[in-house]
């Protein structure tokens, strides 16, 4: 049976975006193994004891149930650099534990940070989030994205950013980029300006 995951951030000993997390992964239940129950994650999950008020990545790993919760320290990570990788075969729109696609893309990156995932043209993700772009101070989402991050979603739902279309030719239209994730949150994310995207 395949598994996926949830990466829920915690800090301050504090859940973040459990609703997002849970419409998710009750939506993929539902999806793949047919699964009519919903799983609540505010009952189903509890911070350890041992857990201070530094950040955390709780994962989730679950199939049509949990069967696993690991928390892990997570030290700050910062971008400086993308590079450009085509894939038109990639296919992620749920969350798989199998993730042996983006380490393959990975090992093209040279020596930037992460990667932009080009499919037909089209950008879509990085290999751990999904991007916004900045445009006169307005800030964009690609409409192709692998999969739709519950970060992405809510910022959405907020009307901090449009979703639009943006192609590979499209991307010197733009002055920033922004890598968002569950742990990488549209405040405390670095910008990394637009000729920090290499092609070659």
């Amino acid at each position: 049976m395949c598994q996926l995951f949830e990466t829920i951030k915690v800090e301050n000993r504090t859940f973040f975006n459990l609703e997002y997390h849970q419409q998710r992964m009750n939506a993929a239940r539902a999806e793949l193994f047919g699964a009519t129950d919903e799983i609540r994650l505010h009952e189903a999950l509890s911070i350890p004891s041992d857990i201070d008020e530094t950040m955390h990545r709780c994962k989730v790993i679950y199939s049509n149930e949990i069967t696993s919760v690991e928390f892990i320290a997570q030290p700050k990570r910062t971008f400086n650099s993308l590079k450009l990788v085509h894939c038109n075969d990639i296919d992620y729109p749920l969350k798989f534990t199998n993730r042996t696609m983006f380490d393959n893309l990975m090992m093209q990156r040279d020596n930037c940070d992460e990667i932009i995932i080009i499919k037909n043209g089209h950008v879509t993700d990085c290999s751990i989030g999904n991007l916004l772009f900045r445009k006169e101070g307005r800030w964009y989402t690609p409409d192709t994205p692998l999969l739709e991050g519950t970060q992405r979603r809510k910022l959405i739902d907020a009307d901090k950013i449009t979703v639009t279309q943006i192609k590979e030719s499209d991307i010197p239209d733009y002055d920033s980029i922004v890598i968002i994730n569950a742990m990488l949150d549209f405040d405390s994310m670095p910008i990394i300006p637009i000729d920090s995207v290499f092609c070659t």
